[in-house]
């Protein structure tokens, strides 16, 4: 859940970005996302266009990037995070590394440091961002819970618990997706267990035997051993009917979806308002789906984001440092309209 400067959203208050959207990354009974409207933090939050600094027109080189609803970071050669778009209680705001992977959630994010340490930021409502501190080999953050793959392949998870979605079971497992109020595991034998909400179906999993998992807010869809697409879980924009072809990776949206196909051209089905299913063309080694815009990671380490409007989320960072000549860039909401604000 995963750019071009604050114009689209100038003078309009957050509230009402996050319902321009859609509500495109509801969890059951809109738990999270009335907290942040209704609790008056809307007033406190930043529009970020680039919250880490790198250093002022150098080229960095991205591995891997994750979407939230209205946020995205990336990490890049050196184990480092920057992230843009809007910073709802310093999702946009990572800690220095080096890491080794990270996943975006609703407004927070997680990422675990080369000794497998969990470090988590952004959004705390509910405790997604205190990790339970273990040697996780993998990480997943949802819409208000993150869980864990620690080195035995056993699961743990903190943060919201009201669907079940952070009381994991028992087993060894090799992959891991937090969704929207549930979350989806692959056991060691390559089946498939969800558990949390299931509203949608989306603990409904196919039988099969899988590699990857990826969760929306209340789909899943999985890639098996031959590189075919599982999806199901809610469907309405046909998000849940991957096409008949072979992939080598994935990501869920909220209502739509991103795959690579083996050549490294990308493929989105699902949802298409604003674009957030028209990719660009092009070779790609990483790509994630987010509330209504989608991202990836090109053969040169370059970022890509698309949809058709213009909001602060699809503007990758680098070429923002680069523009502004080394200056950093924020944007902040005073309670009425956006603030631009330029700090040498």
């Amino acid at each position: 859940m995963s750019v071009k400067g604050g114009i689209g959203v100038r003078g309009i208050g957050v509230s009402a970005v996050i319902l321009a959207l859609g509500l495109a990354f509801i969890l059951p009974g809109c738990m999270a996302l009335n907290g942040f409207i209704n609790n008056g933090d809307d007033d406190q939050a930043e529009l970020a266009i680039a919250s880490s600094n790198p250093t002022p027109g150098e080229r960095r080189h991205y591995t891997s990037i994750s979407a939230g609803l209205i946020h995205n970071c990336a990490l890049d050669i050196d184990g480092e995070v920057t992230c843009w778009g809007l910073d709802v209680l310093g999702s946009t705001n990572p800690p220095s590394g080096p890491f080794t992977q990270l996943s975006s959630g609703l407004f927070h994010t997680c990422a675990l440091d080369r000794d497998g340490q969990p470090t988590c930021w952004g959004s705390n409502t509910s405790g997604q961002s205190d990790p339970i501190m273990d040697n996780f080999q993998l990480i997943s953050a949802g819409g208000a819970h993150s869980c864990g793959v620690d080195g035995n392949g056993q699961v743990s998870c903190w943060g919201a618990d009201e669907s079940g979605q952070s009381t994991a079971p028992d087993g060894v497992f090799d992959a891991l997706a937090s969704g929207g109020a549930h979350t989806c595991a692959i056991a060691r034998d390559g089946q498939i267990q969800c558990w949390g909400a299931n509203d949608e179906g989306q603990l409904d999993a196919p039988q099969g035997t899988f590699a990857d998992i990826s969760a929306g807010s209340t789909h899943n869809c999985a890639l098996d051993l031959r590189g075919r697409i599982a999806c199901w879980g809610s469907d309405d924009f046909g998000q849940a009917q991957p096409p008949e072809e072979s992939f080598v990776a994935l990501s869920a949206g909220a209502s739509h979806n991103c795959a690579i196909r083996h050549d490294g051209a990308l493929f989105c089905w699902g949802s298409n308002a604003q674009g957030r299913s028209d990719p660009p063309a092009g070779h790609f080694t990483a790509v994630t789906a987010g509330g209504a815009h989608s991202c990836g990671v090109d053969h040169n380490g370059q970022l890509a984001c698309w949809d058709t409007e213009i909001h602060p989320w699809l503007e990758p960072p680098t070429d923002l440092v680069a523009s502004a000549g080394g200056r950093e860039i924020r944007q902040k909401y005073d309670g009425k309209r956006i603030l631009r604000i330029t700090r040498r």
